[in-house]
């Protein structure tokens, strides 16, 4: 029996590993990394949150409503991706230039995950800035400690014995704390 939530920590993650949990009926409780864009990182300007996708039509349009030149699918860290551009002719006049794009070509880049990850991550982030989410997760932490004391009263993370097949057959002694 699969269950309805999954409680992970920060480790686990991924827009994949979210959407392919969801097909299964299950949900990951994790937070997950927020948007990393120059922008959502200095809290200024146009996160990737702030443009309107229109996936049948393979257009993103920005928030000064200027649509997106060019939707590319590729592969990036052998996994899939869309890097969406803009036109350098549509974003250097902008008034909103310096608040959307940092690039020396003066224009923006959007690099997405394909659609059921892409939606999957967003509410997910959306979501852990909730405080029923936050309460939710609080939970985590009391399985992180009793975890993390169990660590370090019976020594499970050192092996008595050196190679593998020793090690796979003792079972671990308590190991001295060090002060």
């Amino acid at each position: 029996m699969k269950p309805g939530e999954h409680y992970l920590d920060s480790g686990y993650p991924s827009a994949d590993l979210i959407t392919a949990a969801l097909k299964q009926g299950t949900r990951m409780v994790t937070p997950v990394l927020l948007d990393h864009s120059a922008q959502a990182k200095a809290h200024a300007g146009f996160g990737k949150n702030a443009f309107a996708i229109d996936w049948k039509a393979r257009q993103v349009r920005c928030p000064a409503g200027k649509s997106s030149a060019h939707w590319n699918p590729v592969k990036q860290h052998g996994a899939d991706a869309i890097v969406i551009t803009f036109s350098v002719r549509t974003c250097r006049p902008c008034p909103f230039q310096e608040q959307c794009s940092s690039s020396a070509l003066g224009r923006r880049m959007l690099t997405l995950r394909p659609r059921a990850p892409h939606e999957a991550l967003v509410r997910a982030r959306a979501e852990q800035k909730t405080e029923t989410w936050r309460a939710k997760y609080a939970l985590r932490a009391g399985v992180e400690g009793t975890i993390n004391q169990a660590l370090d009263v019976t020594g499970m993370r050192r092996a008595r014995y050196r190679g593998l097949p020793k090690a796979a057959s003792s079972t671990p002694s308590p190991q001295p704390r060090s002060t």
